[in-house]
């Protein structure tokens, strides 16, 4: 009795040691295929079999891979010749058995670099780095006014020779840097919208004067001469004066024309046509209170690429033109010679121009 209920108990156990291999296997193979049909491995899946006895020369162990986790399980051995065999592992890492069927293209494992986050040193030293702009640094965003009056200039006699105002748009770049300075005037460039000449560009001056201000010097401070605008009434007593200077010089200059036609003889080379720039007045507009207008003078840029480069053809000390390497500029010079004397001699020694310089 005792012996077959061994015999019994004995098959018992076997056949949960067989069930129990089973369920182990299948486990296994459930974790590599990642819970079934959600997602599967793109390798296929090694032979998986009732474990085998260890002296089983047929089978050896691989290392088969899950999501976490580490696991050997059974597989055939390749039973082709040894050369054979080199042939397949050869590309294969030393550290595991390729397990992919020769369809199945090898994916390779890459580093992937990842900029490291700054350190609290790093971030204290970038924000001892900060500091407040200069006013150099932020005057490229502050440097553009809009002005939106305008009044032109002409020759009408009345009014300081200015003609009806029109509103406009007027945007000039004012930086410090980007001011062209002369004798007593600074010029900006900058565009009108619409167009208050022929071409959008315009050139803006206005009078200064010489101001002593302590200004900041590399942390210290110090005292420096600096072009200060003049302001308002002032500012637009001078401009007008400019455009008085403008409207006579294009008379006195037609009075020179007109004379040549009037005389109708041969002239030793042909006649230049010159002309003065257009010019206009502009005056800033302000909706606040107490805020003091802002007066500019406007001229028609020259433009290198259409009128030439610039020239000086006369000095102020001298009736004598400069020397000039080309002919044609020497024919111009000599020309403005001639109408300085017919400006003389019509006007009864009253005035001429002098000092002509520009282009042609």
């Amino acid at each position: 009795m005792d012996a077959m209920f061994t015999k019994k108990q004995a098959d018992e156990l076997e056949e949960n040691r067989n069930n129990a291999i089973e369920i182990s296997v299948t486990a296994d193979f459930m974790t590599a295929v990642g819970k079934g049909k959600k997602k599967r491995l793109r390798s296929p899946s090694p032979i998986l079999e009732e474990q085998p006895s260890a002296s089983d020369n047929n089978f050896e162990d691989i290392p088969a891979f899950g999501s976490s986790t580490i696991w050997n399980v059974k597989r055939k051995k390749n039973n082709k010749p040894e050369s054979d065999r080199q042939t397949q592992t050869q590309a294969a890492p030393t550290s595991w058995v390729n397990t992919r069927s020769a369809s199945a293209p090898t994916r390779q494992a890459t580093s992937i670099s990842r900029q490291l986050s700054p350190s609290a040193e790093d971030i204290s030293q970038a924000l001892k780095a900060q500091w407040l702009p200069t006013n150099k640094e932020i005057s490229p965003f502050l440097g553009f006014s809009m002005f939106n009056i305008v009044t032109l200039a002409g020759i009408s006699g009345k009014n300081f020779y200015l003609g009806k105002p029109i509103a406009l748009t007027l945007q000039l770049n004012l930086a410090p840097w980007n001011m062209k300075k002369g004798g007593f005037k600074l010029a900006a460039f900058g565009s009108s919208m619409p167009a208050v000449f022929e071409a959008n560009g315009v050139c803006a001056k206005h009078t200064y004067h010489p101001f002593k201000r302590v200004v900041d010097v590399g942390g210290s401070l110090a005292k420096k001469v600096v072009d200060v605008p003049h302001e308002g009434e002032k500012q637009f007593k001078y401009l007008t004066m400019e455009v008085s200077c403008l409207v006579w010089a294009q008379a006195l200059l037609n009075i020179v024309y007109d004379f040549v036609k009037e005389t109708n003889q041969l002239t030793p080379f042909p006649i230049p046509q010159f002309r003065f720039v257009k010019a206009a007045m502009a005056i800033k507009q302000s909706l606040l209170p107490g805020v003091k207008k802002t007066a500019f003078l406007l001229e028609e840029i020259i433009d290198p690429n259409t009128e030439g480069k610039f020239r000086k053809y006369l000095n102020n000390v001298s009736p004598e033109p400069l020397v000039m390497k080309i002919k044609e500029d020497m024919d111009c010079a000599n020309f403005l010679v001639f109408s300085q004397q017919v400006q003389y001699f019509k006007t009864k020694k009253q005035v001429f121009v002098s000092d002509y310089q520009g282009k042609q």
